[in-house]
């Protein structure tokens, strides 16, 4: 099959597809499940907290609304608790994400064996493996996006609008709930559904779309106060420009966590820009707008809104099913040659999400003994320590709250009654819950802490040793 057949391959409609998405969503789950990290990163703890809490409002507002709801229908499967619901929507929303990848190529016409190689990757890539193993809200944003490009998808080939506009409009104004790049990658999503047979046009009620809009602004601001931030979104992107050409962030942010789907969407975009320029008659071809909108606009947010941050690439989430969507088009344009180079990019996709999702959860410092305190505590409770490294990783590998006395720049000075006084606060907070208190070996062995252990021995007792020597317990009224 020569390249430009294997690119215009008429879709299949029917249950063969379906039951490929279906495979591919369950393959993912079990992958996804087994590989399940005990890292808390980024906001999952204050997500779980929130939750935890009763708190519907958050900053970005769709997500809250959608993991109570999702944490009430499976409360009676995983419990009260909201980290296994947080876990299982993780799993399920990137296993079908990926799925609705696959569907949204075979509805552009292209053939299943691109569409196969290119949702591999982005299922394989280390953005969507690593936030599918976490209890985070990540993984849910990428489902909201692949589930608009596969309704998108089917726009491009029915080349029917009519009334869609409206549905278009909600799911622009959706995507922005979802994550502040949600709003990015909007013109993209409209290029596709404006683009009529013969050209562009508008829609019959494109009117309306701008209301809509309006209105789910407004409401964001009325059930969000603290929606005022969004200016500060203005002024991240504004200091972003700084430091546009900061490889090292670009790569960090991006390029790393999407892996070889940077290197193959960037290829078919360009072979069909190529190919578009040369040859007018190639327009007769499924649309590669979409995919040079997907560029551009990736290109203002990797450039511009995620290099000061540091979130191994959870805002370009919203962007990787463009890439996907152009890695399936890049099998496609290069034949059987293009295929076979396609299995070997996933692979190395494959090794390189393996090793993404394996690097940040193994080989941490404190790795042999965090474990054994969160599972002797029942994974609650206080830990004082003195070096910063010590709050890192208890907070990012347990849900016991943690304090560097060093780090936090808490004196150990005995002559300032504020140390024992913050200490004794954040201790009666935790005992009124019945919740332990850990003191590290390094803080007991630190000379200048002495008054402070003082203190605290003689308001709550003597500590006892706890399963590992790195740390004691302080267990205020334990009758040994």
């Amino acid at each position: 099959m020569s390249a430009a057949s294997e690119a215009a391959a008429p879709a299949a409609s029917g249950r063969g597809d379906q039951a490929i998405a279906a495979a591919i969503a369950l393959a993912l789950v079990l992958l996804y499940a087994a590989t399940q990290q005990s890292t808390y990163y980024a906001d999952a703890r204050g997500l779980l907290n929130i939750v935890m809490s009763g708190q519907w409002a958050m900053h970005n507002l769709a997500y809250v609304p959608c993991v109570h709801v999702l944490r009430a229908l499976l409360a009676p499967l995983v419990g009260a608790d909201p980290e296994p619901a947080m876990r299982v929507i993780s799993v399920a929303s990137g296993a079908l994400g990926t799925a609705l990848l696959y569907l949204a190529a075979r509805r552009i016409a292209l053939s299943r064996s691109a569409a196969l190689a290119g949702t591999a990757l982005a299922g394989l890539s280390p953005l969507v493996w690593f936030y599918a193993t976490v209890a985070e809200k990540y993984a849910l944003y990428y489902f909201v996006c692949a589930l608009g490009l596969w309704f998108l998808a089917g726009l491009e080939r029915r080349r029917v609008l009519g009334a869609n506009a409206l549905p278009l409009a909600f799911l622009l104004v959706a995507l922005w709930f979802t994550h502040m790049t949600g709003c990015l990658w909007g013109p993209a999503l409209a290029l596709i559904a404006l683009r009529g047979p013969g050209g562009w046009r508008l829609p019959r009620w494109w009117w309306l779309a701008p209301f809509v809009g309006l209105g789910g602004v407004a409401l964001w601001w009325t059930l969000v106060p603290s929606a005022a931030f969004g200016g500060s979104y203005v002024g991240m992107g504004v200091q972003g420009l700084q430091s546009a050409w900061n490889f090292e962030s670009l790569w960090r942010e991006f390029l790393l966590p999407v892996a070889m789907l940077a290197p193959a969407g960037i290829a078919a975009w360009l072979h069909g820009t190529w190919q578009r320029l040369s040859d007018r008659a190639a327009s007769s071809a499924p649309s590669l707008v979409p995919g040079a909108a997907a560029l551009a606009v990736l290109t203002f947010v990797a450039l511009i809104v995620g290099l000061p941050l540091a979130t191994r690439g959870a805002y370009y989430l919203g962007a990787l099913p463009w890439l996907a969507l152009l890695a399936c088009r890049a099998g496609a344009l290069c034949g059987r040659v293009g295929l076979a180079l396609c299995a070997l990019l996933v692979v190395a996709q494959a090794w390189l999400g393996w090793r993404w999702v394996h690097e940040l959860d193994h080989g941490y410092r404190g790795e042999e003994w965090i474990p054994t305190l969160a599972e002797e505590l029942g994974n609650r409770g206080l830990v004082l320590g003195l070096e910063h490294w010590e709050w890192v990783e208890i907070m990012g590998h347990s849900r016991i709250d943690a304090v560097s006395l060093r780090s936090n720049q808490v004196t150990l000075d005995p002559g300032l009654p504020s140390t024992l006084d913050f200490a004794r606060g954040l201790i009666d907070v935790h005992r009124a819950r019945g919740h332990a208190i850990v003191l590290t070996r390094s803080l007991v062995e630190e000379p200048s802490a002495r008054p402070l252990l003082d203190g605290l021995v003689a308001r709550h007792g003597p500590w006892r040793a706890g399963r590992r020597h790195e740390y004691v317990v302080l267990v205020p009224g334990d009758a040994r």
